[in-house]
């Protein structure tokens, strides 16, 4: 290479970059220290732990400033981050969550070769590893990887891990996504998330420091005309680097920091040999099945949530239309999908009657019910996939707050979702959220005719689930966030029509002593589920201090509940079924105005 040789030649020339792919970063830069040049290094500074090791000790040797090219060690928000991490802002660190789709499009050659420096293990999660590692001040002690290859190595990883003390590491990183770049650091006190891409994009449990927010607004209009806070990570790794040349120290992110990073993708790597092979499938992996009522309009959010799913083209849509009029569905909502089908019913069936109807015309071994109100984050279907795979016979999700803005909304989710909410711990359950869980198809079709009064109350059937030796699962991966009510009058009936449905399913094959034996202890409902749900919320990383402030209208609602199963154990679930119906479908309505508007306005 003529030009190199003149460049390490040049005597005016203090210090170079090595921005060429990652194989040939070690002969390069080996080349330029003992020419006594200084280097930036772009990462993976090399393909293996060994050489980044031989260039770390080579550049100590030579007296030269070495630097990795870490980035994202320079983004403002990471920074923030690790400000506020170091100050124990958040308390004990509990969880890293980082998700990083970046679609290849026209990449060069070895981009898609490992043994190179591609694919997402080391292309990409060389720089979350390594973020990870400058978060906490510590290093990975379990490592593993499931990996999916079409065409190169690695387009897709899902990696988890625990760095230092007992911090859990879970990431996602794609090729073949819709672009998102998300941290989200969860501490036994507070926790905070952040997007790379995104110039105001910072969220916390404890709120903003004072001046922060003015800050934060002035930086992103700043942002935007000079390409946000990614572009100012780069420039502030430069200076960085120059700076440790005229000082003469180290920089923020010296070749040795690196070489540990690259050691982890290397454990990453052997962890993943096994990878899956990606093959061309004739039938879709998942049917995700869609009550509608009415128009397109109420479907238009969770569908466009569906469409940002990083295994949007093993998805087949069922939407299970409750209309005599014309269906018209945009053509920009439905596309990459694996299929979309349109199962016309007639108006005025339940949820539990439209979701059957959806069971049977779907094609997928794996079927997952969504709702209106409930939309799922990226990585929600294919971590419902992956579940399945290891032989569960339902997979529940993580189900996050939608709308927390008030008593009201706390109450619903706290009282509907209490096992489930954000931040679960994966395990076998013996039940799982109803409307949101996913099933093996054969499984439910074994019920035939009767699949739509098991549908109604799902917790029931997951206990006959697990009686029959099937097991469940909770898979915090595939997280969804869900909209609740948040107005009293809609609310309190609703507490106690679902208390009705669930007593009256229960009981629907029991004798009159059993009946009247539980609608006696009926009463005592209402105590035992406070308790769990005070017991849930005093697990690390829930709102805590929450309980205290719901608490009366909490055990209001859950005193509504006891005295619906009371009636529903005696006389069945009567005209609760349908009346909840009228309640499930365009939950908005029943939503605070601002969070309405805060819905419309999104993306």
């Amino acid at each position: 290479m003529p030009d190199f040789q003149a460049l390490l030649a040049d005597p005016e020339i203090d210090a170079l970059a090595i921005l060429t792919p990652p194989d040939t970063h070690t002969t390069l830069a080996l080349e330029a220290i003992r020419a006594g040049k200084h280097v930036l290094i772009e990462k993976p500074v090399a393909t293996t732990a060994r050489e980044a090791n031989e260039l770390a000790g080579a550049a100590q040797a030579a007296g030269v400033v070495a630097a990795a090219g870490h980035n994202l060690r320079f983004h403002r928000l990471v920074r923030r981050a690790a400000a506020a991490i170091r100050r124990g802002d958040l308390g004990r660190l509990v969880e890293i969550e980082m998700r990083w789709n970046s679609p290849a499009g026209e990449e060069s050659p070895w981009r898609k070769d490992r043994s190179k420096g591609g694919g997402v293990l080391f292309d990409l999660g060389v720089h979350h590893v390594d973020l990870a590692r400058f978060l906490t001040s510590a290093e990975f002690t379990e490592l593993s990887a499931i990996t999916e290859s079409e065409g190169c190595d690695d387009l897709r990883a899902r990696v988890s891990g625990i760095v230092g003390d007992g911090v859990r590491f879970t990431a996602f990183w794609s090729k073949s996504a819709q672009p998102i770049h998300m941290v989200r650091i969860t501490g036994s006190d507070a926790w905070i998330e952040f997007a790379m891409y995104s110039a105001v994009s910072w969220r916390c449990s404890k709120g903003l420091r004072a001046g922060e927010a003015v800050e934060d607004f002035r930086r992103g209009v700043e942002g935007r005309k000079s390409g946000g806070d990614s572009a100012a990570s780069y420039h502030a790794q430069w200076l960085d680097f120059a700076d440790a040349i005229r000082d003469s120290r180290e920089p923020l992110c010296p070749l040795a920091e690196a070489a540990q990073s690259v050691a982890a993708c290397e454990r990453l790597a052997a962890a993943s040999s096994n990878a899956i092979q990606a093959e061309h499938r004739e039938g879709p992996a998942l049917s995700v099945i869609l009550a509608v009522q009415g128009n397109f309009a109420g479907i238009r959010h969770t569908l466009r949530h569906l469409r940002a799913q990083t295994r949007r083209e093993a998805i087949e849509l069922v939407l299970v239309w409750a209309s005599r009029e014309p269906i018209d569905v945009p053509d920009e909502y439905v596309r990459g999908f694996h299929a979309c089908a349109i199962e016309r019913v007639e108006p005025g069936l339940t949820i539990a009657e439209a979701n059957a109807a959806g069971v049977r015309r779907a094609s997928a071994a794996i079927v997952v019910f969504a709702e209106d109100h409930c939309f799922p984050e990226p990585e929600w279907a294919a971590a419902l996939i992956d579940a399945h795979a290891r032989g569960y016979a339902v997979v529940g999700p993580e189900i996050a707050n939608g709308n927390p803005g008030n008593v009201v909304s706390w109450c619903d989710y706290l009282i509907g979702y209490g096992p489930w909410i954000s931040p679960a711990t994966a395990g076998e359950a013996p039940f799982l959220p109803g409307h949101n869980s996913s099933y093996k198809r054969s499984i439910l079709l074994e019920y035939g005719a009767s699949l739509p009064e098991k549908l109604e109350a799902e917790a029931v059937l997951h206990y006959e689930l697990v009686r029959d030796g099937h097991r469940l699962f909770v898979e915090p991966r595939a997280r969804t966030s869900h909209l609740n009510f948040a107005q009293w009058g809609v609310w309190l009936p609703v507490q106690f029509h679902c208390g009705r449905v669930f007593g009256g399913s229960r009981a629907a094959q029991w004798g009159w002593g059993r009946k009247l034996f539980y609608a006696a202890a009926s009463p005592l409902i209402p105590a035992v589920r406070l308790l769990r749900i005070a017991q849930e919320l005093q697990r690390p990383n829930r709102p805590q201090k929450m309980l205290p402030r719901v608490l009366p209208a909490l055990a209001l609602g859950l005193m509504l509940d006891g005295a619906g199963q009371m009636l529903g154990y005696i006389t069945g679930p009567g005209r609760s079924r349908h009346r909840l119906a009228g309640f499930e479908h365009d939950r908005v309505r029943f939503i605070r105005a601002v969070d309405r508007k805060a819905l419309e306005e999104a993306p």
